[in-house]
């Protein structure tokens, strides 16, 4: 967390957002009293739970391993 007077946050106010779009909590104090905290309304970046992704994969079913297994499999399937 970091606090700016106002004085500091009018100089630097370019600084302050940039840093509150970065999620950095920005706040502006005035007499010494926190009177202001920046937030940004930039949308944030999506956040991916691989232990989530993991349980909801789904596993392919048991078929042919061997390749030509495979190729006789999908031509029968073809419906030519």
């Amino acid at each position: 967390m970091s606090t700016y007077t106002v004085a500091q946050a009018r100089d630097n106010l370019s600084k302050l957002i940039a840093a509150a779009e970065r999620g950095e909590d920005v706040r502006i104090a005035r007499n010494g009293q926190p009177a202001v905290r920046l937030i940004s309304d930039a949308p944030k970046g999506v956040v991916i739970d691989v232990a989530e992704l993991e349980r909801r994969r789904v596993m392919p079913t048991a078929g042919p391993t061997d390749i030509l297994e495979l190729l006789d499999e999908m031509r029968r399937d073809r419906p030519w």
